[in-house]
């Protein structure tokens, strides 16, 4: 046991030691990095970083690491974190290499959704008024779970760039998310439910001679 956790030791080592030094402003590409103190001191503690809002999000240790002290940093998610310990305060702020290309991909996909629930105010799928019916409760039923993936998308986007109102989204997305689900079975329910009637309705008017359904 003693060996394998030697073992794991030293190939830890060239990791640590070919890390970069954190800067002021990161990227996630640039995490795991090392902050290194600015004057000599006994490299004992742990080294805690806070979120804006205040919560814990990482817990590293200091490290001796000649002349200075040193401590590896490995939390890349979105936001500025703040480290405090006996030895030396720090900040780092990761920023988002792609928020500009994820804000256009939810835009995207939010007129997806826009446009999934109006199409069927404005086309007619079929020249039965039966499949017609279904079609167009399937779309709504469709745009529905769309917006639910849209919904958790945001929940994971705000969480990412640490927006702090984590606990919020999540009792908001759980509401959602129950109502969502009870929208698409209501709707599939009234869907199968007209869809017979009217199927019904259609084979009265065949057996009476009338052809226009």
């Amino acid at each position: 046991m003693k060996k394998i956790l030697i073992i794991m030791l030293l190939l830890l080592i060239p990791i640590v030691i070919g890390l970069e030094e954190c800067p002021r402003f990161a990227y996630p590409k640039d995490i795991p990095c090392v902050i290194k103190s600015t004057w000599d001191a006994d490299c004992l503690g742990n080294f805690t970083f806070y979120n804006e809002s205040g919560s814990l999000v990482y817990n590293t240790l200091w490290e001796n690491s000649k002349p200075y002290c040193q401590a590896v940093y490995n939390y890349s998610n979105i936001g500025t974190f703040c480290g405090n310990s006996t030895i030396e305060d720090s900040c780092i702020t990761i920023q988002g290499e792609n928020d500009k290309m994820i804000m256009a991909i939810t835009l995207f996909l939010l007129g997806i959704n826009i446009f999934t629930f109006a199409l069927p105010f404005w086309v007619n799928f079929s020249e039965s008024e039966a499949a017609n019916y279904v079609v167009k409760r399937m779309f709504w039923v469709g745009s529905l779970i769309l917006l639910w993936f849209n919904t958790t998308l945001f929940r994971q986007l705000a969480s990412d760039w640490g927006l702090g109102i984590d606990n919020f989204l999540i009792a908001y997305w759980w509401i959602f998310t129950f109502g969502i689900f009870a929208s698409v079975l209501i709707i599939c329910y009234i869907m199968v439910v007209g869809a017979m009637k009217l199927m019904k309705e259609a084979k009265l008017r065949e057996r009476m001679g009338e052809y226009d359904y």
